[in-house]
């Protein structure tokens, strides 16, 4: 155990004695460059948002999924839908399946 400490305790001396001697090689031998990683942001118009409706009567609203039958997320959206029902009486709510985000619109 001893000699495991000895030698241990040796590669760490060589090793502080030698690193300035490899950082001041490696530091004359080459030159870095560093960009950024975000790259060059192009200018963005700012829009305001669009007015939203003060009340939900009598209007449709969609509760769209992409998760697929049993997964539970039907049980949550009969809760929306039931709770949306009771706030605002005269809304009408169209439950849609959509395989995927990506594939329709």
């Amino acid at each position: 155990m001893r000699r495991v400490s000895l030698f241990l305790g040796a590669v760490v001396l060589l090793s502080l004695i030698s690193f300035p001697l490899v950082s001041e090689t490696f530091a004359a031998e080459q030159r870095v460059q560093v960009l950024n990683p975000r790259g060059f942001m192009p200018e963005v118009q700012l829009v305001p948002l669009a007015a939203r409706p003060a009340d939900l009567n009598n209007k449709t609203v969609y509760l769209i999924t992409s998760k697929q039958e049993g997964s539970h997320i039907e049980v949550v959206l009969a809760k929306v839908a039931e709770e949306l029902t009771k706030r605002y009486p005269g809304i009408k709510i169209i439950n849609r399946y959509k395989p995927s985000g990506i594939h329709e619109q």
